[in-house]
């Protein structure tokens, strides 16, 4: 019984870890079609590092201005911040759509002038860098293929794809955060069930 409730603390700590969402990440998706010159960007964030950012770098008071004003500001800072060179040519982010949520905030940009069949990728996207340590999780997917890029202060925000016949290269994949969601739970499981173990030998 007391092996059954610690396994049950104990995945629901993980379960509470794994769903913890870091004010100072966002996520960004670039997804290109075969045989289109226009792809989607999606970009979520939280809502907490967005304000944060909006605040040191226009000395903003949010809680003076409307939702429409604020939701602009967000779409005019990310389309400053976020550059996109596919085969040397910079593509253009077309109409935003934002959708504000108490603790993240999703966009999506309908990107424009995309060259048919591209082969380099190469990004620049200091969003958000105003926030000390904010990393972007920059991910490509194209024709079922996916490579995602760190982009932090320690790159200066850049990271370049290829892409090959039938695979995504990129020049440094990173996904540590992501390796360290699947070792901690398991690293709790293990320490419960030696826990355990110690319990039962020091009652015998």
């Amino acid at each position: 019984m007391k092996i059954k409730f610690i396994i049950s603390i104990v995945l629901l700590l993980s379960q509470n870890y794994l769903h913890a969402h870091n004010p100072f990440q966002s996520s960004l998706q670039l997804s290109l079609y075969e045989g289109s010159v226009t792809g989607i960007l999606e970009i979520n964030l939280a809502q907490y590092g967005v304000e944060q950012a909006l605040v040191k770098k226009y000395n903003l008071d949010v809680a003076s201005i409307g939702q429409i004003e604020y939701k602009e500001k967000i779409i005019a800072y990310l389309k400053d911040n976020i550059n996109i060179e596919i085969d040397n040519q910079q593509v253009k982010i077309g109409q935003g759509v934002i959708k504000l949520g108490s603790h993240q905030t999703d966009v999506k940009f309908h990107i424009e002038k995309i060259p048919l069949n591209p082969k380099k990728i190469s990004v620049y996207i200091p969003c958000f860098q105003e926030n000390e340590n904010h990393v972007n999780f920059f991910r490509i997917v194209h024709d079922r293929n996916t490579a995602r890029l760190k982009l932090s202060k320690e790159v200066n925000y850049r990271g370049t794809f290829q892409i090959a016949d039938s695979d995504i290269l990129v020049n440094d994949k990173i996904d540590q955060p992501h390796q360290m969601q699947l070792l901690f739970p398991i690293a709790l499981i293990g320490f419960a069930f030696g826990m355990s173990f110690l319990y039962k030998r020091m009652k015998n």
